[in-house]
């Protein structure tokens, strides 16, 4: 749960199928709410790109080749090709 709770800290949706507080340690929940605090700082950046993703239909999440393109970072479509 703190695994994922750090990796969705910075993804435009973060949900925790249980609370944390009810299954975790004092030690695990404290790494919880550091996540949540760190997502926090950016939530006014998350909620703009999922404004902006609703006006233009681009994608927030994007992958490499498409935030640097034509640097050979997409190795998974070439993989496939």
């Amino acid at each position: 749960m703190v695994r994922l709770a750090q990796i969705h800290a910075s993804m435009p949706m973060m949900q925790f199928s249980v609370p944390p507080w009810r299954v975790l340690d004092a030690r695990h929940l404290d790494a919880v709410n550091k996540a949540v605090a760190i997502r926090n700082q950016f939530a006014s950046l998350i909620l703009k790109l999922a404004d902006q993703s609703a006006k233009t239909g681009a994608s927030i999440i994007q992958s490499l080749e498409d935030a640097c393109p034509h640097q050979g970072l997409d190795e998974a479509k070439k993989a496939k090709a």
